[in-house]
């Protein structure tokens, strides 16, 4: 349980479990979703959290779309909500388009209540691969849509709306613009934390290393380079921090780079890169150097699900190889949940910053 009382569970497409404080959670490691209520009385539903977008967005009634069904069980009737006849679309990357209607209502974030927020009511899905019931949007007010709505960040909203946290069962007022994220792998329980107002200092193990946000759209720091198996890979740059993503992405140069640190690794015909499920030579863990600071991605971690042999050549063999952590991309440098899943981040709009701290639950112990 967050100490905001916002619940977090895990989700991918496999089976789902009991986590920790009774958050859900499933194998994999590719979701995290924030438990957010909707209108008076409230209705719940369960939205992606995503620092690569600023929009809050819910799956609605008025969606008749035979996605809307498969992809949300859930459905948000806006018949008490203020609606605004006027609709609009966002596409996100991966090609999923959706056709949301602008409405005003008051939205919970745990003990977090704002009133009249402006959000969208989804009535189209397309081309959507995940299961969710909405987006919740923690980017930066630059890339809101509509940008002439006047729609105002959650964040901004708590900030102004001067609400209350409970921290330490302690009531106090959200003072600064700022946000933190701890993601629990399923190995460890799944589920998580996400705190709004001040971050959470009883679960960082050593100093939070702060790295200044360089980018207006996007949470955006400098990787200044990346480690194999003690070998200086030579390359960085500046990489978004995007809860929404899954791995690592960059452009064929630097993930070649990494692979070819990693024995067995190898490029299949559509561009993705595996390598062997049975690596557990630490040698191999892919270091991210920040400010002088290496944060370390066990090769155990980096290894995801095994390759599914469904459209494959006849000639490839999947069997004992696996996903990759990091991923080529034409142009994007984004670091995802691969990430998340190790490490405490704070997001603070104050001070435009990044901060990154190691977790006591993952490394405080023997949990690799």
């Amino acid at each position: 349980m967050s100490i905001t009382g916002v619940q977090l569970v895990t989700r991918s497409k496999t089976v789902v479990r009991r986590g920790l404080n009774g958050l859900r959670t499933v194998d994999n490691n590719l979701q995290w979703l924030a438990q957010v209520s909707f209108g008076s009385p409230a209705q719940q539903f369960e939205l992606l959290i995503d620092t690569g977008s600023s929009n809050v967005l819910v799956t609605s009634t008025e969606c008749s779309r035979p996605e809307c069904r498969t992809k949300s069980p859930r459905s948000y009737d806006l018949a008490n909500s203020y609606r605004f006849g006027r609709t609009y679309s966002m596409m996100f990357a991966g090609g999923t388009s959706l056709v949301n209607e602008l409405v005003k209502d008051v939205v919970t974030l745990g003990e977090h209540q704002i009133k009249s927020q402006i959000f969208g009511a989804t009535s189209e899905i397309q081309n959507s691969d995940i299961d969710f019931d909405g987006i919740l949007g923690l980017g930066f007010k630059t890339i809101i849509q509509p940008s002439d709505a006047g729609i105002n960040t959650v964040l901004d909203a708590m900030f102004d709306q001067k609400l209350a946290s409970i921290f330490f069962i302690i009531h106090i007022k959200i003072t600064e613009k700022l946000f933190a994220v701890k993601f629990i792998k399923q190995e460890l329980g799944g589920g998580g934390e996400l705190t709004f107002g001040r971050y959470n200092k009883s679960i960082i193990l050593g100093d939070v290393i702060w790295v200044n946000n360089t980018d207006k759209y996007f949470w955006t720091a400098i990787l200044d380079d990346i480690y194999v198996d003690d070998i200086d890979l030579e390359v960085g740059g500046p990489f978004i921090f995007d809860t929404g993503a899954t791995y690592i992405y960059a452009p064929c140069s630097i993930v070649e780079l990494i692979y070819d640190s990693i024995p067995g690794s190898q490029l299949f015909v559509d561009g993705t890169w595996v390598l062997p499920c049975n690596h557990t030579d630490n040698k191999y863990d892919v270091k991210l150097l920040f400010k002088d600071h290496n944060f370390t991605i066990p090769i155990q971690d980096f290894i995801q699900e095994p390759v599914n042999a469904t459209g494959l050549p006849d000639d490839i063999d999947p069997t004992g190889l696996c996903l990759g952590g990091a991923q080529q991309s034409d142009s994007d440098y984004i670091i995802g949940a691969i990430f998340f899943k190790l490490f405490y981040v704070i997001f603070d709009l104050d001070k435009n910053r990044i901060g990154l701290a190691y977790r006591e639950d993952v490394h405080g112990s023997d949990s690799y």
